[in-house]
């Protein structure tokens, strides 16, 4: 399939599409890379087709703001990039992965960096980032004149081959701190990415031989000190919006990868697929009736649930328990994530081991894309809102999105 021809525009004037044509974009890429998703995970990486269709499709700008070259729309805020991964990871699940990445950090970079950063980074209008923040431990800053020098390896760094930065966390003397690196100043360790799950993301380890940041290019690490709705009014960026969305952004991978195990299954049950004698089963009927039905609800309650928060936060009515109600939905999806993968994967038969065979992709790229948080522990914070008890603070780590609100 070829790639739709490149859309012009202005990063002044930004585009209008509404959300109908961008699900439909992301869905007429599905035949090249369900073609291209065994090809994917043998290279380790996203090709350069898959990257130039997300590029010229304009499906990247989702998480910008307006006058970043965004869609400049009040029903397209970040949270509609969800809908766009569980579409791509549908037919390949890296892509997926890798696309919700790269939002992510054009929505992270708009609220945690100030305005000189930020008008460097969206200077370029196909701007894609990679990052490694997870282990603030992995480099360190040492500060000198006008900046700081960093050096450090850096690990799980998801589509860094076509990234043209890197969004770090690194530890200075006063505290942990995002840097925003630039392509020129990281070097990738290439044969680093042998997994079991999302084998195609290209999630390499990279490292940084002390370089010189920019002060603008380093801020504290968290996002109490955003300042983001004064600067874009865009209700994603929200500082209680944040941890509230942010669950989301590797869950609706899961969602997707689910949601095209179910296609698998049902297309290899149809005539001349290999499971089409299992099709009169009434036993593989009920599972996937019960497994259409979880992916039914699982994406309804994505959609409705970052609606919610979309809404409360331009309201200003985002409270805690809202927010502690969307981990525990999290956990709820992830949940039925695995259980439709597993209950599908259960009744697939001796075929479905082959490497050539998508039901054992989708199966392990569930469970990968549900081990980046602990979702199962995500709902004692409701459980806190109910009981009127004090989160715990001791051994405490910068991991999930709460961890990043309260840093």
């Amino acid at each position: 399939m070829n790639a739709s021809p490149s859309i012009q525009y202005d990063v002044d004037q930004p585009i209008r599409a509404d959300r109908e044509e961008l699900l439909s974009r992301a869905m007429a890429m599905f035949p090249a890379l369900r073609e291209r998703a065994l090809t994917t995970e043998q290279n380790r990486r996203l090709s350069d087709e898959t990257v130039q269709q997300l590029t010229s499709l304009d499906l990247l700008r989702v998480g910008r703001p307006d006058h970043f070259g965004g869609y400049g729309q009040p029903d397209i805020d970040y949270d509609f990039a969800f809908e766009i991964t569980a579409e791509l990871a549908r037919a390949c699940p890296s892509t997926g992965w890798v696309y919700a990445v790269w939002a992510a950090h054009d929505w992270i970079v708009s609220i945690v960096f100030s305005d000189a950063a930020q008008e460097e980074y969206f200077s370029d209008p196909h701007v894609r980032c990679a990052s490694s923040f997870g282990n603030v431990k992995s480099g360190t800053l040492e500060p000198v004149e006008g900046g700081f020098r960093l050096k450090g390896k850096f690990a799980f760094s998801s589509g860094c081959d076509h990234s043209q930065w890197n969004l770090l966390g690194a530890t200075a003397p006063d505290g942990p701190k995002f840097v925003l690196l630039p392509r020129k100043d990281w070097t990738i360790v290439d044969d680093s990415w042998h997994v079991s799950g999302l084998r195609g993301t290209g999630s390499k380890d990279i490292i940084v031989d002390d370089v010189f940041v920019p002060a603008h290019l380093v801020c504290p690490y968290g996002i109490h000190h955003s300042t983001a709705w004064a600067r874009h009014k865009r209700p994603s960026t929200h500082a209680k919006a944040f941890p509230a969305l942010g669950y989301y952004i590797f869950l609706s991978v899961a969602v997707g990868a689910a949601h095209g195990m179910l296609d698998e299954f049902v297309r290899q049950c149809s005539a001349g697929g290999m499971l089409e004698r299992k099709a009169a089963s009434p036993h593989i009927q009920l599972r996937l009736g019960t497994a259409a039905s979880l992916i039914a609800d699982v994406r309804r309650t994505m959609r409705e649930r970052c609606a919610s928060v979309i809404e409360k936060s331009n309201a200003g009515t985002l409270n805690d328990y809202e927010a502690a109600l969307q981990g525990s939905e999290a956990s709820r999806i992830a949940n039925h994530c695995r259980k439709v993968a597993t209950s599908l994967f259960e009744v697939s038969g001796g075929h479905a081991l082959f490497e050539s065979n998508p039901l054992q992709r989708h199966f392990r790229d569930v469970f990968a894309a549900t081990l980046r948080y602990d979702y199962d522990q995500l709902g004692d914070a409701l459980g806190r809102q109910l009981l009127g008890v004090a989160a715990p603070t001791a051994g405490h780590q910068l991991r999930t999105p709460e961890g990043l609100r309260t840093a």
